[in-house]
This record gives structure tokens, C-alpha cells and sequence, in this order.
């Protein structure tokens, strides 16, 4: 999520296809002309950062935040933030291990993204009243036979 923001930021600051070019800017209001900067094959910002410098910072933030947590819930343990941070940095130096749980974080991560949607609250909240709606129409139909047991009430089909 923080590297879609990094790269949107990104690429709201590099200058459009339809700004004006500063040489062209109110001076010649008959014939304006465009910039196109729509084909480069680098994100650049003003202050000259590119796509593999947005990738090795959303990576270091990413182990840094990583870091915290992990240390976090060592001391939430009760273990002293000395060992926290000795046996995190144990931890994330294995690659095979740091890996996996890296991985399997940014999945948990795009998994509650994905349920923050409007669509979900829809969804569960159809389903509540779906369920509500049968059950209120199974306990009806229920009191309604036991009130016309033979049949002959205000609706004749049920």
C-alpha cells in the first residue's frame, strides 16, 4: 500500500504530458505548447529519485517496521529489549526464515487491505439481512400454521 502511495506521489510530481512548458507559459496564449514526458522509462521526481530508490526505501521501511513489531512482541513476553533486538537480528539474518514470514506478512497485509473495501460491508451486510429476512419468514410461516392449522387463513397458499 505505502509503495503504490511512494509511486503515486511519484508520479503526480513529474511534470504531465498536458503542463505547459515553462519557455511557453502565458507568452503565447494563440499556440500553446505541451510537454510529453509519457514514454521515459524512469520515474523521476524533482529531487531525482528513481524506481530502484522507491524500492530500496518501501524495502528498509518495510524490515524496519518488521523490526518493531518483532521486538514489540518479544517485550510484550516479557523478555528485555536487548535480547528482543539480538534475537530479531538473528532471525532476520536467516534468509530462509525471514523470508517466509516477510512473505507471509504482506500476504496478511493484502488480505486486510482487500477486506477494507466498501464491497465486503455490502456483502456481509446483505447476508445478515438475507439471513434475517428467511428467518423471520420461516418463524411467520411457522406461527401462521399454528394459527390455521387447516388451511382456511387470509392467504391460501401457505
Amino acid at each position: 500500500m505505502k509503495l503504490i502511495l511512494l509511486q503515486l506521489l511519484a508520479l503526480l510530481s513529474v511534470s504531465s504530458a498536458f503542463t505547459p512548458s515553462t519557455s511557453t507559459l502565458r507568452t503565447n496564449l494563440a499556440k500553446p505548447q505541451f510537454t510529453s514526458n509519457l514514454f521515459s522509462s524512469t520515474i523521476e521526481t524533482n529531487d531525482g529519485v528513481t524506481e530502484e530508490d522507491l524500492a530500496l526505501q518501501n524495502k528498509n521501511q518495510e524490515m524496519e517496521e518488521v523490526k518493531a513489531e518483532l521486538v514489540a512482541k518479544y517485550v510484550a513476553a516479557g523478555k528485555s529489549e536487548e535480547y528482543a533486538k539480538q534475537e530479531v537480528d538473528k532471525f532476520l539474518s536467516d534468509p530462509d526464515r525471514s523470508e517466509k514470514y516477510i512473505e507471509m506478512r504482506r500476504y496478511a497485509k493484502a488480505q486486510a487491505d482487500e477486506l477494507m473495501g466498501f464491497e465486503s460491508i455490502l456483502v456481509i451486510g446483505g447476508a445478515f439481512f438475507l439471513g434475517l429476512g428467511g428467518n423471520v419468514l420461516i418463524k411467520y410461516i411457522s406461527a401462521y400454521k399454528d394459527v390455521y392449522p387447516d388451511g382456511n387463513g387470509p392467504i391460501p397458499f401457505i
